[in-house]
């Protein structure tokens, strides 16, 4: 019999963006925790372990979001394009 392992870690795998897009979009997001939360803790369709392991990815994540490293630790080394210069307005960021 083979055991299923669980894997939870985070790249992020979207487009390289400034930070300033980064920060916003984690703030935005962040406006719907207690909402995605409940609608994980209704949803009929998961199993009450389902419910709390993915609780507790998501409130690992928004906790983390909320630290001045995050950014750069975590979204920016898994940017599939962050040897691109982004640039704006002419500037590098």
């Amino acid at each position: 019999m083979t055991r299923s392992t669980s894997v939870q870690e985070r790249y992020y795998l979207g487009l390289c963006r400034p930070k300033q897009v980064h920060e916003e979009t984690i703030q935005e997001l962040a406006q719907f925790d207690d909402e995605i939360m409940e609608y994980i803790k209704d949803f009929e369709y998961l199993d009450d372990k389902e419910k709390v392991d993915m609780i507790e990815y998501l409130d690992s994540y928004f906790k983390d979001s909320k630290e001045s490293w995050f950014i750069d630790r975590k979204i920016t080394p898994t940017c599939p394009d962050c040897s691109i210069n982004i640039q704006s307005a002419g500037k590098q960021i």
